[in-house]
């Protein structure tokens, strides 16, 4: 185990360097060449994917029917981040919204933060409730984090985006809690009325 960690730290070393030596229009051409190498040995079907996103509205859980092993999820992560880079933030997108809920149900709130961050740069032409996971999530995590103004600002949007009642009332709870954490008692007991 520490051999591997050692061998991937070395790694993202070298790709810095090699990376720093090279113009931005390469970089995104490199990135989205090996993104797409790296989605087709991944073997997901878009369309299932998207589908899957899709029916879970009101929820950030990954989807029920998406199960992956280790090795694809490092892939899913390294997806979001070469789709990224390479401009396509719209392809980046379902793999960023996956990654950044598996990094937030296992605490990695910097990492959830960022890959939330990618799947809000592609989500402009996105479904209501890919949207509403995201601005969720993301409010959930800015808060986690204390920064709270910027996390009612997503959690207000996803009260916007919310298409159930449950999904209102979840969002409307997590604005309570932030609203608490501000000091903020008298909202704080209104909002979880």
């Amino acid at each position: 185990k520490n051999h591997e960690q050692l061998v991937e730290a070395y790694h993202a070393r070298i790709q810095e360097s090699v990376v720093a030596h090279l113009s931005d229009e390469t970089v995104r051409e490199l990135s989205l060449s090996l993104a797409e190498v790296i989605e087709a040995a991944l073997d997901i079907d878009e369309t299932t994917l998207y589908t899957s996103l899709n029916t879970t509205p009101d929820t950030r859980e990954a989807a029920s029917d998406l199960t992956f092993e280790k090795r694809q999820w490092d892939s899913i992560f390294d997806l979001a981040g070469l789709f990224s880079a390479a401009g396509r933030a719209d392809r980046a997108l379902p793999y960023a919204l996956l990654a950044a809920e598996q990094a937030q149900r296992q605490d990695a709130l910097e990492v959830a933060e960022q890959q939330f961050r990618i799947a809000e740069q592609g989500a402009l032409n996105a479904s209501q409730q890919i949207r509403f996971r995201i601005a969720d999530g993301l409010g959930d995590v800015l808060m986690m984090r204390g920064r709270y103004a910027e996390s009612e600002d997503r959690l207000n949007t996803a009260l916007d985006l919310a298409s159930s009642d449950i999904g209102r009332a979840k969002t409307e709870a997590k604005l309570g809690e932030l609203a608490f954490k501000r000091g903020d008692m008298t909202r704080a007991a209104e909002t979880l009325e």
